[in-house]
């Protein structure tokens, strides 16, 4: 389920770390990437991203026992 409005940032107007937003949203874009590893330093809102991010995206239909629908 989507979070609620008090939660919620806009994905675009988290500031100073487009290269985390940029290496997230290939990796949305392009499956081949095969995930990103983000190392950064403490309160750079890397929760409040991935958060933001969420928001963005489609919600998917989810294989029984299978979360990340390997089998799909």
């Amino acid at each position: 389920s989507k979070g609620d409005a008090c939660s919620v940032f806009s994905f675009t107007t988290i500031g100073d770390q487009d290269e985390m937003k940029m290496c997230l949203l290939l990796n949305v874009i392009d499956l081949k990437i095969d995930g990103v590893t983000i190392i950064v330093d403490c309160r750079t809102r890397k929760s409040t991203t991935m958060s933001a991010l969420v928001e963005l995206l489609p919600e998917i239909k989810v294989g029984f026992e299978d979360p990340f629908n390997t089998l799909l």
